[in-house]
């Protein structure tokens, strides 16, 4: 018995050596499928990390503008009570001496005047009267600017309170996208395999790495940036400028945006961006929505051209398409504006 099952086993594997075409078509066919399966859910996975690391950069860009923008209003909310208490004082002064006045009617001031001994005495009394109404005077003008002053301040506060609660409706809507994407994601992985699980494992572990580069390789924020001239093929009339940090040629490649940018700064400088680099408000570098990081853009504002390149995510207020550091908006004369962009690659 056992003889007769050895000749079987050694006729399949000699059919299966010696003619493989009589090997069953089902099994080529489910290693293919399951080869096609491999690679769609590969590709799903690389896509979704895709997102779910775009969410990320959009929900730390988000944070960063949060936290600056609450110091703005702790900030603002000082001075305007300094402002209020300042206020309250000149009031209760000028109240004080309205009664005064109420009080004593003009009988008061004919006395002082009607009190004199000579006409110099006279003269000198009217002088200490006109003195004193000319203190009232400036006194009621103070109150006014200082009323004035405490109106700028509450309009200030109101736009920054509406400032934050834009971001926070932002936060919260791309915390709960991507609350979705990492469930989405981690149904994924259980119906992954340990290969795979390793595989994403490293990508993450390698992304985490080139943002703690970024961070290291960061411009020092106590560097000087000069602007120097920058060459982009076929614009050689247009006169291109940089910061010395970034490549000098580029060529232009036919991407093209237009729309609204505006420009940050100061509080933000030394802070963290999504990328992960520093944010150094001389360099000439900007903040986009949608564009990869390191992206190279041409920026053209009137007659002005500039070369800056993509670090960080944002604006955050709708109608805007990018942020200028505070350098490249100063090199281009713009506060907030109507510009071109188009995709530039470096020429080495």
């Amino acid at each position: 018995m056992n003889l007769g099952r050895s000749s079987k086993i050694i006729c399949l594997l000699l059919i299966f050596v010696f003619f493989p075409s009589l090997t069953p078509a089902g099994a080529s066919k489910s290693l293919r499928e399951k080869k096609s399966q491999v690679d769609e859910v590969s590709k799903e996975i690389r896509e979704l990390q895709a997102e779910i690391d775009f969410a990320q950069e959009i929900y730390l860009a988000i944070n960063s503008e949060l936290e600056v923008t609450g110091r703005k209003m702790l900030k603002t909310y000082s001075k305007l009570d300094s402002l209020e208490e300042d206020l309250g004082i000149k009031r209760n002064i000028l109240n004080t001496r309205l009664r005064e006045i109420y009080k004593n009617g003009n009988v008061q001031f004919l006395e002082i005047l009607l009190g004199a001994g000579d006409f110099k005495d006279f003269l000198t009394k009217i002088a200490i009267l006109s003195r004193i109404i000319e203190c009232d005077l400036k006194l009621i003008d103070d109150i006014q600017r200082k009323k004035s002053n405490v109106e700028q301040m509450r309009e200030k506060l109101a736009k920054e309170k509406l400032e934050q609660l834009i971001l926070r409706r932002r936060k919260k809507a791309e915390l709960g996208l991507l609350k979705t994407k990492l469930a989405k994601k981690q149904r994924f992985l259980i119906n992954m395999d340990r290969e795979f699980r390793n595989l994403l494992k490293q990508e993450e572990e390698r992304k985490q790495s080139e943002r703690l580069k970024r961070a290291k390789n960061s411009l020092p924020l106590c560097a000087e940036v000069r602007a120097v001239p920058c060459y982009v093929q076929p614009y050689v009339m247009d006169h291109y400028i940089t910061g010395e940090t970034i490549p000098k040629n580029y060529r232009a490649t036919g991407l093209k945006f237009y729309g609204v940018a505006s420009w940050y700064g100061n509080e933000f400088n030394g802070r963290s961006t999504s990328s992960g680099e520093i944010f150094n408000e001389n360099d000439f570098t900007c903040a986009s929505l949608f564009l990869p990081f390191g992206t190279y853009l041409g920026i053209t504002y009137g007659d002005k051209h500039i070369v800056v390149r993509v670090n960080d995510r944002g604006p955050f207020i709708d109608g805007r398409m990018f942020d200028l550091s505070k350098a490249a908006a100063q090199a281009l004369g713009l506060g907030l504006g109507f510009v071109q962009a188009e995709v530039l690659e470096p020429v080495f």
